[in-house]
């Protein structure tokens, strides 16, 4: 297999990843938008939404403990409503006078974030896809620096989303691709100045 052929593979790959990368980011703009039509619905309930989230917590529908509901359905844990505290008054008032509705409100707001966050994510990696793909190398000075752009910044939202452990693994994780790859652009120029 010559060099042209190795380098269509790579960008047909690279085609692909992109499409996924594509479908996969729309998927997360619907979920950031049901999120946030969901808080809008939990909004719009007033004091029926309380009354009722209270009713779902003392059924076990809902429920402040870790775990699985395998018997009860689907299980949702959205804290402990009654230990909620805030130092703005306003926010400490409707905490007091309907403590489910703003913790299934910050739960919604959390998962929009995350959402959010995997959207932007899937946008960089699929810029990544989509500059190798008009390169003429994957082994260009433009895509290393775009590819280590992008780990480190997924690298950095794993440090402080899931923890030490999976952050210093990316961190790890991006200076093993940026070696692989730096040593691919050398060998790139050593092979141009052969030709």
């Amino acid at each position: 297999m010559d060099m042209n052929e190795k380098l269509e593979k790579i960008k047909k790959s690279c085609k692909i990843g992109k499409t996924v990368c594509r479908i996969l980011f729309i998927i997360a703009l619907v979920g950031v938008v049901l999120t946030i039509v969901g808080a809008g619905f939990v909004l719009s309930q007033g004091g029926d939404f309380e009354q009722e989230a209270r009713n779902a917590y003392d059924s076990g529908y809902v429920t402040t403990g870790m775990g699985v509901g395998v018997a009860n359905g689907v299980l949702v844990n959205i804290g402990d409503p009654d230990n909620l505290e805030s130092s703005i008054p306003a926010l400490q008032k409707a905490m007091d006078e309907n403590p489910y509705t703003v913790m299934i409100l910050i739960t919604i707001l959390a998962a929009a974030t995350i959402c959010f966050i995997l959207a932007v994510i899937l946008k960089l990696i699929e810029s990544v896809f989509s500059l190798i793909e008009k390169e003429e190398n994957p082994f260009t000075d433009v895509v290393i620096k775009r590819v280590l752009t992008v780990m480190i910044i997924i690298s950095a939202l794993m440090l402080f989303g899931t923890g030490a452990g999976l952050g210093i693994l990316g961190f790890i994780i991006t200076w093993v691709v940026y070696t692989i790859m730096d040593y691919g652009r050398m060998l790139q120029i050593q092979s141009d100045e052969t030709l």
